[in-house]
């Protein structure tokens, strides 16, 4: 669980709005939205302060690997707001490293990612040299890790990747590794793995990572 999304529920369990959360911690309530959303993190004393509504230690609060122990009433409660993607505007974003939370269980995280420009639904990314995507409707939070330099890069790349395609569930899916992507029409990519040819929607498609730096954009 990424930090945002535990500061969401931290307020949200304590019954505060925004602004409420804002005045007990004597910030702005831009601040506690920009917390939220993953645009900015806050301070050490403030982390503190924050893990002290939640009786956790600034160790348990800042792990990704440390989910908060909520039970099924309180879930439901927050499911809805920690779903709603109409609050991720990627353009806050563009040229930041960025942990991305993404709603299946391979790929889970993505960590230490730059986001560098998007296709429609597929955001795509950066990272020690080798370019990637993932499906902005199929990701729960998106953390800004440090303010990048903007790179324009934002088309569909041919060449050597492995994709990952999950048709709407949390498990299973299908993963294409070691394979190319040859196509793409109407929004079906077309992808080669040795022999086998398959045909996949960019909706289905969670995660695609390339495996070199070929960089030949759709037409």
């Amino acid at each position: 669980m990424l930090l945002n999304e535990k500061i969401t529920i931290i307020r949200k369990m304590n019954n505060l709005t925004q602004e409420g959360f804002a005045e007990e911690l004597g910030v702005s309530r831009q601040a506690v939205s920009k917390w939220e959303t993953g645009t900015s993190i806050p301070d050490v004393q403030l982390l503190l302060r924050i893990a002290d509504f939640y009786n956790l230690t600034l160790d348990q609060l800042v792990r990704d690997d440390f989910d908060l122990p909520i039970s099924s009433l309180e879930e439901k409660k927050i499911a809805g707001d920690l779903s709603d993607k109409s609050s991720i505007s990627i353009d806050d974003y563009l040229g930041k490293v960025c942990d991305v939370s993404m709603n299946s269980f391979r790929h889970s995280v993505i960590r230490n990612i730059k986001i560098v420009g998007r296709y429609k639904n597929l955001i795509c990314f950066e990272k020690n040299g080798r370019y990637g995507f993932f499906n902005k409707n199929k990701s729960l939070g998106i953390l800004a890790k440090r303010e990048e330099d903007y790179v324009d890069q934002n088309d569909i790349i041919y060449g050597k990747c492995s994709v990952y395609v999950n048709k709407g569930t949390y498990f299973g899916g299908n993963t294409y590794a070691f394979s190319e992507i040859v196509s793409c029409v109407e929004d079906i990519i077309e992808v080669h793995t040795g022999k086998f040819v398959a045909k996949e929607s960019l909706e289905d498609i969670s995660v695609i990572l390339m495996s070199d730096k070929i960089n030949h954009s759709f037409n």
